[in-house]
């Protein structure tokens, strides 16, 4: 077997190398021979594909960096090349304690192997088309100049099972963190299973977590009291309930966190509006009841009644996913709405306030500083609430989220300028932010085409004023397991690592993970549009299948 190879134009941040692998020709001017006993991953990895037998060309592409300096998490290579449309297998072929260097002599075959940082196996001879790929994913200074330290780092409370987990268990071990996690009391975990915690978390420490004044003292005692480690360096929740006390703890420990108070206002939505009441329009209307009861008692109260006007919205103050959230049209289907929230799940404090139109979207910030080193802007298709005529029964559960948003630039800019504000007034400058809203008065509006399609298209009608950005509400975390793998696989940006990263403020693995693709033929730089459609129960049961999912591919392999 002998190898070919031709050296590609540099790119400012890497250079390529495209080797053929094919019978030996008694022609070949370039041939050298590889040890049969390879020294490194390269070797290993050339001498795996010969060993396979080359009766037709196998087309190895080579990743060589132009300066030296260290990768910033295991399987960078795998990880930046997601989806890469050319590859037959990627192989990274360094750690992170060795240092990557530049290829001193290009006419020398060993000295290419010994620089190469990553391996791209073609199906054919794709190497300009796979060029192009390369630099809209590479375009970035992807090495560290030192190795990357390893952080100690605590996790208040992980994610409720190993499924929705998954993302961030890759990225700590990615990242090479030490981490623990605080668990509650009293509880059977899935991290108490070795299989599960292994090579991701170095301890689980059962915490009294009950929501009381000396909840934070009680996680700092926790830390201080782990001995694995002197201290730690940063800690985090994937958890709103926890954001609160975290937030509390770090500043016992002398950790880096955001105010607690900037959490106490996001997590509660009638103190969020009221921070934004100068943003609201003069007629915007906001109540808070603490019950039915209460409701009733101030609606039909003879003497000074609470009047609400309608549509209007009812949400639980510190709900989630949605629950318990209702558009109303009448004093009956506001008191039915208040008296159906799951007070056991949600409390049963609420808020009442004006139905504000328009395409509602997701918006994902990525802060370092106060700067916005990634933003993100996703349409959020209308829920059964939202539909013409729905009752106060429909519900306003998701439907499907397509990335990138089909605002045009000018109401996105609109987007991203307001609620960047709204981050730095609250004191949020560090890590990741997923914030709910809608934009009123846009030029888009949802409607079916003339095939039953429905998708954000401009409006028939034109709008009765200027577009405003008006905000739903801050999650000061990673977004759902739909949302975070969408974001991966579209603009190559791990949220995952992302809070791991900012607790600890490593600015320079912070700012690499956060750069996102940049293909020149989309305006922002992503590789594909990218839809996640929910399926949404309409009762509950037992799955029929153990893999819901599974079962439904086999069934429609179109979908």
């Amino acid at each position: 077997v002998e190898a070919l190879w031709r050296v590609n134009d540099p790119f400012a941040h890497f250079q390529t190398v495209d080797v053929t692998l094919r019978t030996n020709s008694t022609n070949a001017e370039h041939s050298q021979p590889i040890s049969a006993a390879p020294e490194d991953s390269t070797q290993r990895f050339f001498a795996r594909y010969i060993a396979l037998g080359v009766a037709s060309p196998r087309f190895i592409k080579l990743i060589l960096s132009r300066t030296p300096g260290f990768l910033p998490r295991k399987n960078f290579f795998e990880r930046r090349l997601v989806d890469f449309p050319f590859a037959e297998e990627i192989v990274g072929f360094s750690v992170l304690e060795r240092e990557i260097k530049p290829c001193v002599s290009k006419d020398d075959f060993c000295a290419i192997l010994g620089a190469a940082a990553a391996g791209i196996v073609l199906p054919a001879d794709q190497s300009a088309a796979a060029e192009g790929e390369l630099l809209a994913r590479l375009n970035l200074r992807w090495l560290l100049s030192s190795p990357a330290p390893r952080y100690h780092v605590v996790l208040v409370e992980g994610y409720p099972h190993l499924q929705m987990g998954i993302g961030f268990i890759q990225a700590v071990k990615d990242l090479n963190v030490r981490l623990i996690v605080l668990g509650p009391q009293g509880q059977k975990h899935w991290l108490e299973d070795p299989e599960n915690a292994a090579g991701f978390c170095e301890a689980l420490i059962h915490v009294d977590l009950t929501f009381d004044a000396r909840l934070p003292e009680r996680i700092a005692a926790a830390v201080r009291g782990y001995k694995g480690w002197d201290k730690a360096d940063g800690i985090f929740t994937a958890h709103d309930r926890y954001l609160v006390a975290t937030a509390q703890a770090a500043r016992i420990l002398e950790l880096p966190a955001a105010p607690a108070r900037a959490h106490e206002i996001s997590t509660d939505k009638y103190a969020m509006r009221q921070f934004q009441a100068d943003d609201q329009a003069n007629d915007f209307q906001l109540f808070r009841f603490a019950g039915v009861d209460d409701a009733r008692q101030h609606v039909d109260n003879a003497v000074e009644p609470f009047v609400v006007h309608y549509p209007a919205i009812v949400k639980p103050i510190s709900g989630f996913a949605s629950e318990g959230v209702a558009k109303v049209n009448n004093n009956a289907e506001l008191f039915n709405s208040i008296a159906r929230v799951n007070s056991a799940r949600h409390g049963n404090v609420v808020i009442v306030e004006t139905y504000i139109p328009g395409p509602e979207f997701d918006a994902n910030f990525v802060l370092m500083d106060g700067k916005i080193l990634f933003f993100e802007l996703t349409d959020d298709f209308p829920s059964e609430g939202d539909l013409a005529g729905a009752g106060s029964d429909a519900a306003f559960f998701e439907t499907g989220e397509l990335t990138p948003s089909n605002l045009s630039p000018a109401e996105r800019e609109i987007v991203r300028s307001s609620l960047h504000k709204t981050l730095l007034d609250l004191g949020f400058t560090w890590g990741l932010y997923h914030i709910e809203g809608r934009l009123k008065d846009s030029a888009k509006e949802y409607r079916a085409d003339e095939t039953g399609l429905v998708d954000l298209q401009d409006r028939i009608s034109p709008a009765s004023g200027k577009p405003s950005c008006f905000l739903l509400e801050i999650n000061a975390r990673v977004p759902g397991v739909g949302c975070s793998f969408s974001t991966i696989h579209t603009y190559g940006v791990d949220f995952y690592a992302v809070p791991v990263l900012a607790c600890v403020r490593d600015t320079a693995r912070l700012s690499i993970i956060a750069t996102p693709f940049s293909f020149p033929s989309r305006e922002d730089g992503s590789q594909y549009w990218c839809q996640v459609v929910f399926i949404q129960p309409t009762h509950g049961g037992t799955y029929v299948s153990e893999d819901a999912c599974g079962a439904l591919i086999n069934r429609r392999p179109d979908l």
